[in-house]
């Protein structure tokens, strides 16, 4: 899915995270959707930013995004040190306890970056190290990326046109 659609419905759940599901609709089976095509997926993430940057709590969102991802950014690389550097899970997990202290400090909030923190690292396999890398230097890549169309967007309508953002990843 395209990494907008998912920063959309991101922030859509942060703008609405005071709302309390509606528990007494019965739910109803649905067909399964056909895929859309990345034309179709571009659309209807305009749209949806649109609508969106409207509301008064996704701005304040996206505003925290802007704010907090160079911190974040400068988190997961400094992870990604410490793992790379980790001979045993022993060290690994000494890694996490060390991060999510320095993000606690920081005030950073990111759900990403928890997930990665509070990670089941399993034996600590030289592959299974490999390949946690691997995915921890994609999603810093893709910070990377998106970081200096995110940061100078005025608004969150025009990061539909980040490069980072209006690809199918």
């Amino acid at each position: 899915m395209n990494k907008l659609i998912l920063l959309i419905f991101f922030l859509s759940g942060l703008a609405q995270a005071d709302e309390q599901p509606d528990n007494s609709t019965p739910k109803v089976s649905q067909p399964a959707a056909q895929p859309l095509d990345n034309a179709d997926e571009k659309a209807l993430a305009a749209v949806a930013m649109v609508m969106l940057s409207e509301n008064k709590e996704f701005q304040k969102a996206f505003a925290k995004i802007q704010q907090q991802l160079p911190k974040t950014l400068a988190l997961a690389k400094a992870y990604h040190n410490c793992l790379q550097g980790s001979d045993d899970k022993s060290e690994a997990l000494d890694c996490q306890k060390t991060i999510a202290a320095k993000a606690k400090r920081m005030g950073i909030e990111d759900d990403d970056l928890d997930e990665y923190l509070a990670d089941d690292l399993g034996d600590w396999t030289a592959e299974e190290k490999q390949v946690y890398l691997q995915e921890l230097d994609e999603d810093v890549q893709y910070m990377e990326e998106a970081l200096p169309c995110l940061q100078k967007a005025k608004n969150p309508a025009e990061i539909i046109n980040c490069p980072g953002f209006a690809e199918a990843q």
